[in-house]
């Protein structure tokens, strides 16, 4: 079995005991989008601060134009602090 496999198997085993533990669906799942919203909210306020951005002009209209480079997003916020 690889690690992938493995994690989730125990993802699976994790959720099918807290329902076992907490029968009422619409609670669990109301947990399950209060811990989403948490992670997306700090991941956006981490991306709001570390992301990086340059302003360029543009050579024919003058207007400014801005370039985020995505893996200083994808990098902001990172896996670990999800647990």
């Amino acid at each position: 079995m690889t690690a992938a496999e493995q994690a989730i198997k125990m993802t699976e085993q994790v959720f099918e005991n807290a329902m076992k533990e907490n029968p009422d669906k619409d609670i669990f799942e109301q947990n399950l989008i209060e811990f989403a919203k948490f992670h997306v909210k700090r991941a956006l306020e981490e991306v709001n601060k570390k992301a990086e951005c340059n302003i360029i002009i543009m050579p024919i209209s003058r207007t400014p134009f801005a370039h985020i480079k995505t893996e200083s997003i994808l990098n902001a916020y990172p896996l670990e602090n999800i647990k």
